[in-house]
């Protein structure tokens, strides 16, 4: 036992060694058949509407029919529009929002129908992440 002092305080500093023996043997987490976790990847739509809708759904401005379709839209397939920059000023940022699926059938028929939205100026699949 080492005992280093702070100013105020002391700390107490344990010192211990162990010896492992290193083993390539797997030994499972949960012998549970039913607790297999799969990771859900969601994938990702962004979408870019007019000024007018943008202005509209960051609340500064009033609701429109063009601004209420595509939230109407997004909401009969049971997902959500969220702003992709919720707290710019920026006019072009704030036109950019975000709508997460989980496959990508349910993906293509989103976009499939806001494409048909005069509000919406582009609808996409965000692209994998990848380093440069």
């Amino acid at each position: 036992m080492k005992k280093v002092v702070w100013g105020a305080f002391s700390v107490i500093v344990f010192i211990a060694f162990a010896s492992c023996n290193a083993s390539s043997t797997v030994v499972p987490a949960s012998t549970d058949v039913n607790d297999s976790r799969e990771e859900v990847i969601k994938m990702q739509v962004t979408v870019q509407v007019s000024a007018d809708v943008a202005r509209a759904l960051h609340q500064q401005g009033p609701p429109t029919a063009e601004s209420e379709a595509p939230l109407r839209l997004i909401e009969t397939f049971g997902l959500t529009l969220e702003p992709m920059h919720p707290d710019t000023d920026d006019p072009n940022l704030q036109s950019y929002f975000t709508v997460e699926v989980l496959d990508h059938a349910t993906a293509q028929r989103v976009i499939d129908r806001l494409r048909q939205s005069e509000a919406v100026e582009a609808a996409y699949v965000k692209p994998p992440d990848e380093l440069p």
